[in-house]
């Protein structure tokens, strides 16, 4: 029995209604297939917890209503959410925290030549 399905990367994946015929199926990833924009036949999986649509055609925010309802986890697509205010603010920390790891970096360098390293 298939439960965990990958297709991660498959850019010439258009059509994803033949997964409507594996039930059991309780994770799909569909992480860079940039070809897939409908994904209404994952209603029809009534064991599903789990799809991964990031870098997909999938546009989040026009998932069924249903599919967020029954509780399966849907990561954004990252293009759109960049672009919101939540995306800059969170580019904004991410920006501060690589800084912040620069800084730490350069405190270790002066560590190891004090050590006469």
């Amino acid at each position: 029995v298939l439960r965990t399905l990958e297709l991660d990367r498959g850019t010439a994946i258009t059509d994803v209604t033949p997964l409507g015929r594996l039930p059991e199926l309780r994770r799909v990833g569909l992480n860079g297939c940039t070809g897939v924009t409908d994904v209404s036949v994952l209603e029809t999986l009534p064991h599903l917890q789990d799809t991964d649509v990031d870098n997909s055609g999938v546009n989040y925010d026009a998932l069924p209503q249903d599919l967020q309802e029954k509780g399966q986890t849907f990561s954004r697509n990252w293009k759109g959410f960049l672009d919101t205010k939540e995306g800059k603010d969170m580019q904004a920390q991410l920006r501060a925290l690589q800084n912040m790891g620069r800084r730490e970096t350069f405190f270790q360098r002066i560590l190891r030549k004090l050590r006469g390293g």
